[in-house]
């Protein structure tokens, strides 16, 4: 079994139920893709081989609302 892991950026993140959805749809072809994962700033990709053949892999990151920090004030 191989690991590819993959970094998300800041303001970025991406759900364990999407990757599972896609691993899904991805059983249904003839992928090597076994499971998927998600981290705090990373996804991480399984699968059973590594071959020379190219497999295209997307997944869905989603942005995120990052809020405007104030400075602190000293009192």
């Amino acid at each position: 079994m191989s690991a590819l892991e993959v970094g998300i950026p800041s303001g970025y993140v991406v759900h364990n139920f999407t990757l599972q959805k896609y691993v899904r749809a991805e059983r249904t072809g003839n992928s090597t893709l076994r499971n998927a994962e998600s981290y705090n700033d990373k996804a991480v990709f399984y699968f059973e081989y590594v071959s020379f053949t190219p497999l295209p892999t997307s997944a869905y990151v989603y942005r995120c609302e990052i809020r405007t920090l104030r400075p602190y004030a000293e009192v």
